[in-house]
């Protein structure tokens, strides 16, 4: 059976190597590219090979502040769609006109009601967010949403009374070559170890996740320095992924 051939536009802020919701979006890509669709992705940065099946259109999102960067992007995306004719706009950060949003993210009008003053949301840079995250997710538009952390859902229906039958709940979507196939041996713990200094009876305190502030390393970091002597002078902590150190 022929299978008719799409041409998709993916949108995502940056792409690297190292970030969840960007292996997601590879994946995805790479994917609907197999199955013959024309897949193009529009960018504001790309920072890896790129694959051979996919156009990659980088584009100019330079901002003093990521809710900035975001609006460049939408402009982009605007220009991009008036320009060419594509059959659907499939986005992995929370920007107008997307036909599919693939969300990553929580809900912040939610998160913000329960952590922070009523008085933040007159912020520029938080009236910019929720303005982003309503052009996805009001009443009044037609965005299909794919949810990966399903307790999401009842929080953007009630801050934003998006009907239910917009969203679909996605399965947890792991690589399976991320996942261990046996447990290490002893002989392995050691030699990694001593690749990395660490002795045998240390403490050995591993952080992964890259976007280093997001992901709390500032956090560990001040634990590892609360922790008492002489537990403190053994321990280590040994942070995987991608930030500013």
């Amino acid at each position: 059976m022929s299978m008719t051939r799409s041409r998709l536009l993916l949108v995502i802020a940056r792409y690297f190597e190292f970030g969840g919701l960007q292996r997601d979006f590879l994946r995805i890509a790479q994917r609907c590219a197999e199955r013959g669709h024309d897949v193009h992705v529009l960018t504001g940065g790309w920072d890896g090979p790129r694959p051979d099946q996919i156009t990659v259109h980088v584009v100019n999102t330079r901002a003093v502040s990521n809710h900035r960067s975001n609006d460049k992007l939408a402009a982009h995306l605007r220009r991009a769609s008036a320009a060419d004719r594509f059959d659907c706009v499939v986005g992995f950060n929370k920007t107008p006109g997307l036909d599919v949003y693939y969300a990553g993210d929580p809900c912040l009008a939610a998160k913000l009601a329960a952590t922070r003053p009523v008085a933040v949301r007159l912020l520029p840079r938080y009236r910019a967010m929720l303005r982003q995250e309503a052009a996805v997710f009001g009443p009044d538009t037609d965005t299909q949403i794919f949810l990966i952390a399903h307790q999401e859902r009842e929080k953007f229906i009630r801050h934003y009374g998006t009907p239910a039958d917009r969203f679909s709940l996605l399965p947890p979507g792991i690589d399976r070559d991320r996942l261990v196939r046996c447990v290490p041996s002893d002989a392995d713990r050691l030699k990694l170890r001593r690749e990395l200094g660490i002795a045998a009876d240390d403490v050995m305190i591993l952080h992964i996740g890259s976007g280093f502030r997001t992901k709390g390393v500032d956090r560990a970091v001040t634990a590892l320095g609360s922790l008492p002597e002489p537990l403190r002078s053994r321990s280590r902590l040994v942070v995987v992924g991608r930030g500013k150190p």
